[in-house]
């Protein structure tokens, strides 16, 4: 909440979309999000149709998957958010972890942040708002590299995992 309230600060008309609700959040981040949402920053939507997903996907600068380092599960985070942003043709913003750093880093189709760092987080959603070509070049990359992470290459691989169980 604070990087969303850092990039409204320095982007003129800046919004963030939330698909799916907000829950568990500490009362500060809850009192923050419930203030950018009356300044017209923070659109938050409830549960949403897959097929109304894609078509917010279409209106957006890009996509946002972090998971902050509070436990081991940070370190093995590889969100399917990633992936259908991917597949959307969005560049991405995600968390340093191994393997959506892996990932984002050999696709160049996104920038890789600290997640505990709002500054860092803010700053690359300033980029992309600010930066069209390079937006536009990592959302061909993602557009590229859908075409590689999808169910059609992945199924042969998880059908050789469970066979040799």
């Amino acid at each position: 909440m604070v990087a969303i309230q850092q990039a409204s600060r320095r982007i003129e008309n800046f919004t963030c979309v939330v698909l799916g609700g907000m829950s568990g959040m500490p009362e500060s981040s809850t009192q923050l999000a419930e203030e950018l949402v009356r300044q017209g920053v923070l659109v938050v939507h409830g549960a949403v149709p897959y097929c109304e997903v894609i078509e917010h996907m279409k209106h957006c600068h890009a996509g946002i998957s972090l998971v902050l380092p509070i436990d081991l599960g940070f370190v093995l985070a590889f969100p399917r958010k990633l992936f259908e942003y991917i597949a959307a043709g969005l560049p991405v913003i995600v968390s340093d972890v191994p393997d959506m750093r892996r990932v984002v880093a050999q696709e160049q189709c996104g920038l890789i942040v600290d997640s505990s760092s709002p500054a860092c987080i803010a700053d690359a959603l300033i980029t992309f708002v600010r930066d069209g070509v390079k937006r536009e070049e990592m959302a061909e990359r993602s557009r590229r590299a859908a075409k590689f992470y999808q169910w059609a290459n992945e199924a042969p691989k998880v059908t050789e995992l469970y066979a040799g169980l």
